[in-house]
């Protein structure tokens, strides 16, 4: 009788023990991937305004970004930015070319490609993200003739960009946000060499983006 007790003790016990244990085997039982096991879609697009600088002159880009929004958080998509307020030639690259000395001569420069994003606690009514774009632009010089009015452009100078950034999110509503940055922009070497007077084309800008879509 003492035995059976026993026994019954000893396998209430192990009973206790794989309760116990179970949701430590459940959760080891459980798959863990990046992206969570629930997949949820989105998506956003945003028309955005940049302050710059272009070779020591200030320079006004208008553009847009967007693309799929996964788990609320990670965005995939792509880019583009062009030049919009006029920047003269520098005086350095007509030295170089008087060839190319026409009455007025303004640069042209646009770049875009890979757009990346990560939003950090994208509930909250104010929130930050960082965001990459990998790409290529290019430059180049657009002339205007007293007797033409549409301006045309010589060949381009081609290079290589990343510009990371960090910026501050507002939810306005459930799909409108205004997004502020502070990024950089690296740019490689520009080809052909013609375009290697144009120094400064890395540096800081700000900006402020208008987000619409399903976040």
């Amino acid at each position: 009788m003492s035995e059976n007790i026993l026994n019954y003790g000893f396998n209430m016990k192990k009973l206790y023990i794989l309760l116990l244990l179970l949701p430590a085997f459940t959760a080891l039982a459980q798959d863990h991937t990046l992206l969570g096991n629930k997949l949820e879609s989105g998506g956003y697009g945003a028309p955005i305004v940049k302050l710059t600088v272009l070779d020591g002159q200030m320079a006004v880009l208008v553009g847009g970004y967007g693309g799929w929004l996964i788990n609320h958080c990670f965005l995939i998509g792509g880019g583009g930015y062009g030049l919009a307020n006029s920047i003269e030639v520098p005086q350095a690259q007509l030295d170089i070319y008087p060839s190319y000395s026409l009455p007025i001569q303004k640069i042209k420069f646009s770049y875009g490609g890979l757009f990346l994003e990560y939003i950090g606690n994208s509930s909250r009514l104010v929130h930050y993200s960082l965001s990459t774009l990998i790409g290529s632009g290019n430059i180049g010089y657009r002339y205007y003739n007293y007797y033409q009015f549409d301006p045309f452009t010589n060949s381009e100078g081609n290079f290589f960009i990343i510009e990371p950034a960090i910026n501050i999110e507002l939810n306005i509503t459930v799909f409108f946000r205004i997004n502020c940055g502070v990024g950089y922009r690296f740019v490689s070497d520009i080809t052909p060499d013609s375009y290697k007077s144009i120094q400064d084309l890395n540096s800081s800008s700000i900006s402020i983006s208008f987000k619409f879509g399903s976040f």
